[in-house]
C-alpha cells in the first residue's frame, strides 16, 4: 500500500485529508521520511470519489450492435481528463502520483455528469437567452412582454442581475442640467 505526503499535493483540501489520515512514515512518491507524514493513497482516492459523487458518475455506455464499441450519450471524460481538466488537479510534474490516482479511480472508466439527461443551469440559461434574442430580433420586436413566459424570463434576469451586483443606482449629477427630477 503506497502512501502520499502533503507536499506531493497542491490542493489544500487534499492536503488536509492527508494530514487527518497520516499514518505512514514514508512517501512513495517523493521519498520524504518522518513520523506519520503520509496517508494511504487509497484514502485520498476515496475522498476524491466521495466529492465527485454529486457531480460525476461512471458513464453508462450503450452497446453498438455488432461491435464491441460503446456509444456514450452526452459529454464524457476519461479519468485523467476528469482529474486534470475538470477537477483542476494539475500534478503533471508528478506522473507517478497522477498515475496512482488515475489507477485508483479506474484508468479505463469513462465519466459523465451525474445526470446527463438534465441540462445544467448555465446551459439552460444560455439556450433561453438565445431563444429570447431570436424572438426579439425576428418575431415580436414591439410586443416584447405580451407573452407571460417572456415577462417571467425578464423578471428572472433582473433578479439575477441584482443578486450578482450588476445593477447600480446612480446619483444625480448637480452640474448637469439634464438630470431627471425626483
Amino acid at each position: 500500500m503506497a502512501n502520499v505526503c502533503q507536499s506531493c499535493l497542491d490542493d489544500p483540501w487534499l492536503k488536509r485529508v492527508v494530514r487527518d489520515h497520516a499514518s505512514g512514515s514514508d512517501c512513495a512518491f517523493c521519498g520524504a521520511i518522518g513520523p506519520e507524514i503520509a496517508a494511504p493513497i487509497e484514502v485520498v482516492v476515496g475522498c476524491i470519489k466521495t466529492c465527485m459523487a454529486g457531480s460525476f458518475q461512471e458513464a453508462a455506455g450503450i452497446p453498438i450492435e455488432g461491435s464491441v464499441t460503446r456509444w456514450y450519450p452526452g459529454t464524457t471524460w476519461s479519468t485523467d481528463e476528469l482529474l486534470w481538466d475538470l477537477l483542476g488537479l494539475d500534478i503533471r510534474d508528478r506522473p507517478k502520483l497522477f498515475s496512482a490516482l488515475v489507477n485508483g479511480l479506474g484508468s479505463e472508466r469513462r465519466w459523465s455528469t451525474a445526470d446527463p439527461a438534465v441540462m445544467p443551469e448555465h446551459e439552460r440559461l444560455r439556450v433561453s437567452l438565445a431563444r429570447f434574442c431570436w424572438r426579439i430580433n425576428h418575431e415580436a420586436r414591439f410586443f416584447l412582454l405580451s407573452d407571460q413566459r417572456e415577462r417571467a424570463a425578464l423578471e428572472e434576469l433582473g433578479r439575477r442581475c441584482v443578486a450578482f451586483g450588476l445593477i447600480r443606482v446612480l446619483g444625480r449629477c448637480e452640474t448637469d442640467s439634464r438630470t431627471l427630477p425626483n
